[in-house]
């Protein structure tokens, strides 16, 4: 891991326990949950959906609250979550894309769904020397496209697109996502409620 990425990796850490003890407060059964990393943490849905986002996170961080997710007892799981493996992790997109399918192997019980990576605009990164550029993460995005399976596989990767980077108009920071961005997004989700 590149040592400027250390220090948020240990405050990620000590905030994913906190977000698992309040993933596992009060669980009731939900019809739909959407689970990840900050793209899932800083969604404000306005559609019937129960989120567990963790910013930070990765697939290893999300095999490890799986329990989480069983407890809400949901009949759909969408799942948002990858690209965070390519800052925290030296995997390969081979690795990171078993890692999911292990994710929706163990959810299989209910309709699962895999919303695939957005574009980013690197020019509002602190950090520039990164390796989530937009090349990486469209490759991972055609790797997950291609071999996840038994999963509804949702693809919003070029509603995001101006150019060859994330649209200006849909970001705050060149990763999250604006209210408008979230409209589009919570679009291509509520298309599958």
């Amino acid at each position: 891991m590149n040592p400027k990425f250390r220090a948020i990796w240990d405050v990620i850490q000590k905030d994913y326990e906190t977000k698992v003890k309040h993933f596992h407060a009060s669980p009731k059964k939900v019809n739909n949950i959407l689970v990840g990393d900050s793209m899932v943490a800083y969604y404000k849905p306005t559609i019937d959906i129960h989120k567990q986002g963790i910013a930070g996170d990765t697939t290893e961080g999300l095999l490890k609250r799986l329990d989480a997710i069983h407890m809400w007892q949901p009949h759909r799981v969408f799942i948002h979550i990858g690209t965070n493996d390519i800052v925290f992790t030296n995997d390969d997109d081979d690795t990171i894309v078993s890692r999911i399918q292990r994710l929706v192997d163990a959810l299989s019980m209910y309709e699962v769904h895999v919303i695939l990576p957005l574009p980013i605009d690197p020019s509002y990164f602190e950090i520039q020397d990164q390796p989530r550029t937009n090349k990486r993460v469209f490759e991972l995005k055609e790797t997950m496209k291609h071999h996840i399976s038994n999963a509804n596989i949702i693809d919003m990767y070029d509603a995001f697109l101006c150019g060859d980077i994330l649209c200006q108009s849909l970001h705050i920071d060149g990763l999250h996502l604006n209210q408008q961005g979230y409209e589009i997004y919570e679009s291509f989700i509520k298309a599958f409620l």
